[in-house]
């Protein structure tokens, strides 16, 4: 697998006002001290998270990031995740005194993040505020509300004073999966918007995995042990090798039409035929994932393509760009004339083809003058002109009587089609960042070797599944 090298550190400035204070104030600055403190240790780290990935992870060559989780890592030749969780106190009216009290705020664990680590993608790290009556001090009370919080920041200066410590637990597989069957999976269930999930208790965690329990000082933060704590027991609890999973069936996509009329029916295609052959498929793309792809345990999301797969030990990702032709009107001629339209492909799926993360497969309508017509589609209205299209288009591609133009490049053939012309066209910026246009002249011209033909019966049996993988053996 590729792996990046260590990154730099992630910002836990004390000038920045969000974490000025000498104990932590949220679970983002946990989260930014527990990943500086592996960084330090030569740990390769990524700044992801499901809602915001500042940094993909790039697994051979693919930008991912993760579907759950706060802290992603790289040890020893595996992937991990540390879903983290801060166990806060707060404040609450207590009715029968007419006064304020202290209380730990409820910490939730959804079902995903259940999963992840039962099937041993990674680490839960709980990290508590420590009760006044647990510490030995007296209760923190106040009329008012800011009156009980005066008192509950002055408890927390001493934990950033070392005077106190946090209490934490730090569980690996099979600590979770005592913790779940003794506890957790009988624990009632609360919906939430971001799904089910059930509520952690910490007294549970200590009575039933005892040995997942540490006390650490704010010092053992700071200075970095919290990163040798998180080592040490991976190696006292190595990593289960995970059985892949991938979907059993891919969602049926109805055509609309004997041929292709859009490229989430050429895609559902590819997927089909590379599934029937054994090769383990996810229905994920970057802007719908209805199955992440697991990595080591991990469910991810790819970050560009279109079909992610596993194959012969590692993974790649399938960029599909689907031509179409449609007819423009041409204002000197006063006339529509069918053309193909312009495919773009954005920098991210450059770099992803260039690193070697993927294929990418273009699918094209043939040209008029490909298939030997005389005369070039075109009509004095654009309803005619369609008409003309799909009688003499169209529905010969469906009968089997017209194919399909298509070419498939690796790493090798992209990269011989970047260096000698893409590299030196004009970019422009759109939705998904700087982009360029696709000219598939000087595809034919420059990677002939990629070209190939096939037609609807031949996709309708699954010879593409073929093709990609007779491809991927050369």
């Amino acid at each position: 697998m590729k792996v990046r090298e260590p990154r730099e550190k992630v910002n836990t400035s004390p000038f920045d006002e969000q974490f000025s204070k000498p104990y932590f104030v949220s679970e983002e600055h946990l989260r930014r001290v527990v990943m500086n403190a592996l960084i330090n240790k030569g740990v390769t780290v990524w700044d992801s998270r499901p809602e915001k990935t500042n940094e993909p992870i790039i697994v051979d060559g693919i930008p991912m990031k993760i579907a759950v989780g706060d802290i992603p890592f790289f040890w020893k030749g595996h992937y991990y995740v540390i879903e983290l969780k801060l166990y806060t106190l707060g404040t609450k009216v207590d009715s029968h005194q007419n006064q304020f009290r202290i209380q730990r705020r409820p910490i939730r664990l959804s079902d995903s993040q259940s999963d992840l680590l039962l099937k041993g993608g990674g680490l839960l790290m709980v990290v508590t505020e420590p009760h006044p009556k647990f510490a030995g001090r007296s209760g923190i009370k106040g009329v008012t509300r800011a009156e009980c919080n005066k008192g509950l920041n002055q408890y927390r200066e001493l934990i950033g004073k070392n005077r106190l410590f946090y209490e934490c637990y730090l569980l690996s597989q099979n600590q979770f999966q005592s913790y779940w069957e003794n506890h957790l999976k009988t624990a009632p269930i609360r919906p939430s918007e971001r799904g089910p999930g059930r509520i952690l208790s910490f007294l549970k965690l200590k009575e039933i995995v005892p040995k997942s329990y540490y006390r650490l000082y704010m010092s053992d933060f700071g200075k970095g042990n919290i990163a040798n704590i998180i080592l040490k027991h991976l190696e006292t609890s190595p990593k289960v090798s995970t059985q892949l999973t991938f979907p059993n069936q891919i969602p049926n996509i109805q055509m609309k039409h004997s041929y292709f009329t859009s490229e989430e029916e050429v895609r559902n295609f590819v997927m089909k035929a590379l599934l029937y052959r054994g090769v383990p498929v996810w229905d994920c793309r970057p802007e719908k994932c209805n199955n992440p792809i697991v990595v080591d345990g991990i469910p991810m999301k790819n970050l560009v393509g279109d079909i992610p797969f596993f194959w012969n030990k590692r993974y790649y990702i399938i960029e599909i760009k689907f031509i179409k032709l449609n007819c423009k009107l041409k204002k000197d001629r006063k006339q529509f004339f069918a053309r193909k339209h312009s495919i773009s492909i954005t920098e991210h799926e450059i770099n992803m083809l260039l690193q070697g993360g993927g294929l990418l497969l273009v699918i094209m309508e043939p040209s008029p003058k490909v298939v030997g017509m005389q005369k070039a589609i075109k009509a004095r209205t654009k309803l005619n002109c369609e008409n003309q299209l799909k009688q003499q288009i169209h529905i010969p591609l469906g009968k089997n009587q017209l194919f399909y133009e298509c070419y498939l490049l690796g790493q090798e053939n992209f990269k011989n089609y970047w260096e000698s012309y893409l590299k030196n066209t004009s970019k422009y910026e759109g939705g998904w960042g700087h982009i360029r246009t696709l000219n598939l002249t000087k595809l034919k011209e420059l990677v002939p070797e990629t070209q190939f033909t096939m037609y609807m019966s031949e996709f309708k049996n699954g010879f593409i599944g073929n093709t990609i993988l007779n491809f991927l053996q050369r």
